[in-house]
Order: C-alpha cells, then sequence, then structure tokens
C-alpha cells in the first residue's frame, strides 16, 4: 500500500499554470472605464514584448517609409515584399537608387532626342528650300540664256516640225537643259498664233541662246536664208577679215572684237596654253594668226560667233598632229611658230623663198648675242598707227618714225608681240622645216622692190654688196618700164 502511495500522482489540468487565458479578447463594454482593467489580463511576458514591438517602431520611424524592424525581421508595407536579412535593406535602397538614376536618363536622353529632331527639321527644310531654290535658277537660265556655254552646232529642222519636235530636237543637241519647259513656254508664248516652222532648212545654232531666239530662227520668214562665199588670201589680217564680212553684211565690227578678244575657245585643244600664257599688253587681237584664210560659205544672218568658229575650224583642220611633234624639236611654242609663219609670210612672195627665209630667222632667233634683232621691214608695217596705208618702208621709217613702236624688229629683240598675219599652209610649213643647207651659214637676206627676189648673205659685209646689187637691179627695171 506504501509502494501505491510513493507513485507519482498525474497532474491536475492547469495545475501549476497561470489560470489566465492566453490571448484574452477584449471586451466589448462600453461600460469599462479603464484601460489598465484590459491590460491587467495580459500576462507581464507579453507585455514586454509588445512594448519592445513598439518601441522599435518609434526608433524606425527614421528610416524609409514602409520599413519597420523587429526581432531580425523587416516588416514592410503592403507595397513590398518581407526581407529575412536586414542587410538587404542596404541592397534594396541601392537598387531603387540605381533605379531612380536610370529612369533619370532617359529624360535627358529626350530632350537631346528633341533638339536633333529639331536639326533634322531645319537641316531639312533648308535642303528642300535649296533644292527649289536651284531648280528655279538652272530653269531661268535655261530659257533666259543668263549663263550658257557658247558651243555652236549644226541642226536640220525635221519637215513637218511644230513646238514638240523641236523641243526634243534641241535637248538632244545640248542646246537645251528642259525640252518640257521649252514646249510649255513656246505654248504660253505662241497663244492665239498659228506659228510655222521652216521645216528641212539648216540652222547654226549657239548653247548661249535664249528660248525666245530659238523661236524666231525657226519662225518662217519672208524671205529664205541667203548663203555667200568670201574667198580670204594668205597673208590677210584680221582687220581685213572682218572688213571683208561686214562689207557684205555678216555681221558688225564691233561684235566681231570682242569676241575674238573676250570670248575663250576653250574648246579648241591648240588655243588652251594662248589663253594660260601671259600675253603682251601690245597685242591687238588674241587670235591674230590663227583664223585660217581660205574660201568660206557663210549665211548673210550668220551668228559672229559662228563665223569666227569656221575659221579655226579649218585651222584645227590643217594643222596635223606631225606638226606639234616638230614644234617639240624646235622647242617653240604654236604661238611662237605662227608668229614666225606670219613673217614669213609677208617677207616672201615666191614658193622658194619661204624655206629659206625661214631658215635665216631660225638663224636669227638660235643666235640672239650676235643676232638679237629679227630686222623685217614686214613686222613694223603691222603698226596701222605708223602706216595706215602699208606704204613702202624707207630707212627713216625703220631708224627715226618708229623707233619706239613694239613692232620694230630692228630696234624690239626677238618676236613681235603676236602674228602680224594669217599665215596660209605654206608659210607655217616653211617655219617647221626650215631649209636645212642654210641652217647656219646665212643671216641676211634683201629683197627686190620690183619683183620681190631676194639675195642671202652669212654676213653683213655680204650683205651690204647684196643690197647695192639689188638696188642697181631695181633701178634698171623701173628705168626699162618707163621705157
Amino acid at each position: 500500500m506504501e509502494e501505491q502511495n510513493n507513485k507519482p500522482k498525474k497532474p491536475e489540468p492547469n495545475q501549476g499554470r497561470n489560470l489566465q487565458p492566453r490571448n484574452p479578447r477584449p471586451i466589448n463594454n462600453k461600460n469599462a472605464q479603464d484601460k489598465p482593467a484590459l491590460d491587467a489580463r495580459v500576462p507581464d511576458e507579453f507585455q514586454r514584448e509588445r512594448t519592445t514591438v513598439f518601441d522599435k517602431v518609434d526608433a524606425g520611424k527614421h528610416q524609409a517609409e514602409g520599413e519597420y524592424n523587429y526581432t531580425g525581421r523587416d516588416i514592410k508595407s503592403s507595397r513590398q515584399k518581407l526581407v529575412a536579412n536586414p542587410d538587404e535593406n542596404i541592397s534594396v535602397k541601392k537598387k531603387r537608387e540605381k533605379k531612380e538614376g536610370e529612369e533619370a536618363e532617359p529624360r535627358g536622353g529626350g530632350l537631346i532626342s528633341g533638339v536633333f529632331k529639331a536639326i533634322l527639321y531645319i537641316v531639312g527644310v533648308l535642303a528642300v528650300s535649296g533644292i527649289i531654290a536651284y531648280n528655279i535658277i538652272m530653269i531661268t537660265n535655261d530659257v533666259f540664256a543668263f549663263l550658257k556655254e557658247d558651243s555652236v552646232v549644226e541642226l536640220t529642222l525635221p519637215q513637218d516640225a511644230d513646238i514638240e519636235s523641236i523641243a526634243r530636237l534641241l535637248a538632244e543637241y545640248n542646246l537645251i537643259r528642259y525640252p518640257g519647259i521649252f514646249r510649255l513656254y513656246a505654248n504660253l508664248r505662241g497663244r492665239n498664233r498659228n506659228w510655222e516652222f521652216q521645216g528641212g532648212e539648216t540652222f547654226m545654232l549657239s548653247a548661249d541662246m535664249a528660248y525666245d531666239e530659238f523661236i524666231s530662227q525657226f519662225r518662217v520668214r519672208a524671205a529664205p536664208r541667203q548663203v555667200v562665199r568670201l574667198t580670204f588670201p594668205e597673208g590677210v589680217t584680221i582687220d581685213q577679215i572682218i572688213d571683208i564680212l561686214v562689207s557684205r553684211g555678216i555681221g558688225t565690227r564691233s561684235t566681231y572684237e570682242y569676241i575674238i578678244n573676250n570670248h575663250r575657245f576653250d574648246e579648241y585643244e591648240f588655243l588652251r596654253p594662248l589663253y594660260e600664257a601671259e600675253l603682251s599688253p601690245d597685242r591687238r587681237y588674241i587670235l591674230e594668226g590663227y583664223l585660217f584664210p581660205d574660201t568660206y560659205d557663210f549665211f548673210t544672218d550668220e551668228h559672229e560667233l559662228s563665223v569666227i568658229r569656221k575659221f579655226l575650224d579649218n585651222f584645227q583642220a590643217r594643222f596635223e598632229v606631225r606638226s606639234f611633234e616638230r614644234l617639240n624639236i624646235l622647242n617653240m611654242s604654236l604661238d611662237e611658230l605662227v608668229n614666225l609663219a606670219s613673217i614669213i609670210e609677208r617677207e616672201a612672195r615666191h614658193p622658194e623663198d619661204f624655206a629659206r627665209v625661214s631658215a635665216v630667222f631660225h638663224n636669227r632667233l638660235q643666235n640672239p648675242a650676235s643676232f638679237p634683232f629679227l630686222q623685217s621691214d614686214a613686222t613694223i608695217l603691222y603698226d596701222t598707227s605708223i602706216f595706215p596705208e602699208h606704204r613702202d618702208v624707207t630707212p627713216d621709217d625703220l631708224h627715226i618714225t618708229g623707233v619706239n613702236s613694239p613692232w620694230n624688229t630692228y630696234h624690239r629683240p626677238g618676236l613681235p608681240p603676236s602674228a602680224i598675219v594669217n599665215p596660209g599652209m605654206a608659210a607655217i610649213h616653211a617655219a617647221l622645216e626650215p631649209y636645212e643647207d642654210y641652217l647656219g651659214v646665212y643671216f641676211f637676206f634683201v629683197s627686190s622692190r620690183v619683183d620681190g627676189t631676194k639675195l642671202y648673205a652669212r654676213d653683213i659685209t655680204q650683205h651690204t654688196a647684196n643690197i647695192n646689187i639689188m638696188r642697181a637691179r631695181d633701178d634698171a627695171a623701173i628705168a626699162a618700164a618707163g621705157e
């Protein structure tokens, strides 16, 4: 029995424990007077825990909104997740700061993008305006020919020519750039008019003509164009060529003079060095020597530019490639050769004398120390201010009257400022190929005033003797003719 009494007894329910409930609910009693009565039911241990919680809440008021530290855990607002590690708060903040920084960049980039778009817009407007202005300028220039090339072409209208075919033909020959504009312009100008064109006719046209000039050229006229055939002998000057042309009603002197001295004929390769060279201010005509003497056909109403081109075309056709190769051997420019050929043309009256006279002048040009002067009577005759009638030269003319003339080769060394005439092919070939037997041998010649024959001499002594001989011959010939 005693053993049975020694057995441990089963604990009674709630024995040794506080009989108050763990989580007492607040009593919804309107008559409750004080709160301590409610708190009295809460165990002291839980009360201390509650106090600790709210102390920590108060301590975390200065942290970022939505974050509250409690017993090693972060209690976050409904906008944030629960974080197990407090150190992760720092990482979260850094990520937030980084994200905010990234969000700020697109705003600056957006400003830059806006400025860039504005710049592109302005550039686009300027580009379009420039294109429009350029096209307006080009069309206006094509219509009125303010600044156009002056190339000349030969064009034949079809028999049934109309505005459409004329515009197409002009564009094909590069005389106009905008055939559609030409048609529009011609139709506007031709309203209420029945224009007829000269179908089948050939025209010499220049690209520097305005639309109105083309239309005027092609329209039917009261009388057909007349053709004149003119012959220009070797040794004529530009002044003489102009006189012949004007006397037959082809162009005006002022226009010829302006074109010859101011228009650049760069399409002719042989003239390009001439325009690049430093020419003498005493040169009267730039193209003196290059208007090849020959027989030509001209329209009576032909443009002066077209007339000059015919002379230059002929010169280009006659002057062969082999001639340019010969120039390199002679160490002469084309202008120097033409200059020399013009003197030979005036000095030599007989075919056999061309190459011999050429040899004498070549000998002097190659020995300037001993013979600085060409001593040609023909050069001073070119100075029309002294010899307007091209009369015979006397010793007084050479040594007194024309002493200061740039064309006086008795007092001015070397070649004159330009060619003195437009030479033919015989004189040009003689200048290229002087008589070999006379090269380095003869330095003088004297001409007969009666028949133009010549005597050649090696030195001044022989030359003086030849002068006396020739003078006696001429006097005898003149006396015989008088009888």
